[in-house]
């Protein structure tokens, strides 16, 4: 897939989406959430995200690279 295109703010949610079906809960921390909350008054050029759901690290990297990530 490519995402070059993809703002920060759709990625993180088709990432959260894409773990969320796979039953992986997460929440956005960070500084993205940061920047959502301020209207972009801060910038990021990362996404952060809290596994909530304990999901062992195997299952997180297998969907990570189910969109085309790798560790």
């Amino acid at each position: 897939m490519d995402f070059s295109n993809t703002s920060m703010t759709d990625l993180a949610a088709i990432i959260v989406r894409h773990l969320a079906e796979l039953g992986i809960e997460v929440v956005l921390v960070g500084g993205l959430a940061v920047e959502i909350y301020s209207s972009n008054l801060y910038l990021t050029k990362d996404i952060d995200l809290v596994n909530t759901s304990y999901a062992p690290a195997k299952m997180l990297h297998r969907a990570m690279a189910e969109l085309g990530y790798y560790k």
